[in-house]
């Protein structure tokens, strides 16, 4: 039988199966394309650094700190394999590139004017 995890950005009972584990090529790929995008965005947010949306949100300097301390730290967790870190990673790039594009666009919505309809129709 196949594992089951929940749907990405889906409702909590939406249940999809499970891929089998990405071999290494893909995750140095994967890993290699989110360092690439992270770069790219920090670079743009340069002059928006310490921009925080709402109070608990982190700034993109914020979330470039982590990012950098999360490296420096490593991996400090029980019983995993590297195969479970190299995934996770994966994953942990891709919410930290979440948050450096949600910042961009929070940045670039009060000069979308009426082209906010195309990303929020009721807007």
């Amino acid at each position: 039988m196949a594992q089951r995890s929940p749907d990405v950005g889906g409702d909590d009972d939406a249940y999809a199966d499970e891929p089998a584990p990405l071999g290494p090529k893909q995750i140095a790929t994967l890993l290699d394309a989110s360092r690439r995008a992270i770069i790219l965005e920090v670079e743009a947010l340069v002059p928006h650094g310490d921009f925080r949306p709402m109070p608990g949100i982190w700034c993109p300097n914020e979330v470039v700190g982590h990012l950098i301390e999360a490296d420096k730290r490593g991996f400090q967790v029980g019983d995993v394999t590297v195969r479970d870190i190299l995934h996770e990673r994966v994953h942990h790039d891709r919410d930290h590139l979440a948050q450096l594009t949600a910042l961009t666009q929070r940045l670039v919505w009060p000069g979308m004017g009426n082209a906010r309809r195309f990303s929020q129709p009721d807007a």
